[in-house]
């Protein structure tokens, strides 16, 4: 991980009120941390300096290093958000371990495109500790939003950081005797866990019928599915879709038979003459090219028996 030695302010600058684009979002309740371990001494955590013999000492320690960033998500994804109609639930979260102080707070810098716009740097809105261990820390926001069909992306090249203390004095029980809290600057931090990208997409329905369930060598059968979207409110009907016509024989994998348009009315249909018993499905794949972005969705696989 690359760390940025930019100064913004001190730790107690991390999480500044703002909205997230795309998600209105209601801040969580405070989640309360514990205090410096009082059974040992973490594995890694050097002291500085020792005073007092046998039984009687005090080993102090410094402690400036910067916390790791181990992920983020948003909607509980690392790729992808399907947004459902009507309203629902939101959460932006970020990960981060310092195991000699632990994470003093977290301060996230999105990036974010909407209805395939250019990207843009937004803000976060307040960030409160998720976690109840303050060394291995989630730190995050929870609330709701919608209805929408707003779609896009999200990535997340920054996140600012602090540890904990900047020192603290453990006695020969390694119980904590004191502890300076950290003044320092937020030190932005970024990395491979900056590559990811989260999709909005939105929420899709396929429903699929047939007009036999069985027939006759050579008989013809037609085969329909209605396609529908998230509409913002409720699902509406989703024209001018390719959605893939497939069946599968025993044994076999899935074979493409026609890739079709929908209609006005969000529907398909396809007939052909099964020259044996297989089963049949639509599908419609994920779109994250063209605005607004849908979400890939099948119908049930169903079988037609061929007599």
């Amino acid at each position: 991980m690359k760390l940025r030695s930019k100064t913004l302010g001190s730790a107690a600058a991390v999480g500044a009120a703002a909205a997230l684009v795309l998600a209105t979002a209601a801040p969580a309740s405070a989640v309360t941390v514990p205090d410096w371990p009082t059974s040992r001494v973490p594995v890694g955590c050097q002291p500085t300096s020792v005073v007092g013999v046998g039984s009687g000492f005090n080993a102090t320690y410094d402690d400036t290093i910067t916390p790791t960033i181990t992920g983020w998500e948003y909607g509980g994804s690392t790729s992808r958000f399907v947004v459902p109609p009507g309203t629902f639930s939101t959460s932006f979260k970020v990960r981060a371990t310092q195991g000699c102080s632990g994470v003093a707070g977290l301060l996230p810098i999105p990036r974010v495109s909407t209805n395939g716009g250019p990207a843009s740097i937004t803000s976060v809105g307040s960030m409160t500790a998720l976690s109840s261990n303050a060394f291995s820390s989630v730190w995050g926001m929870t609330g709701t939003s919608g209805p929408t069909t707003t779609t896009g992306w999200i990535e997340v090249p920054l996140v600012g950081t602090g540890p904990r203390y900047s020192q603290f004095v453990l006695d020969e029980n390694w119980s904590l005797v004191s502890k300076t809290n950290y003044a320092g600057g937020i030190i932005y931090a970024s990395g491979a866990w900056s590559k990811q990208r989260v999709y909005l997409v939105l929420k899709t329905t396929l429903a699929g019928t047939a007009t036999k369930t069985s027939v006759a060598k050579g008989g013809s059968v037609t085969f329909a599915a209605t396609l529908k979207r998230n509409g913002g409110a409720a699902y509406v009907a989703f024209p001018s879709a390719a959605v893939r016509f497939q069946t599968k024989l025993p044994g076999k994998a899935w074979t493409t038979r026609a890739t079709l348009t929908t209609n006005s009315s969000g529907r398909v249909s396809y007939t052909f003459k099964p020259g044996a018993t297989q089963q049949w499905r639509f599908v419609r794949a994920e779109n994250i090219t063209v605005t607004p972005y849908t979400a890939a969705v099948s119908t049930v696989a169903k079988t037609i028996k061929v007599t």
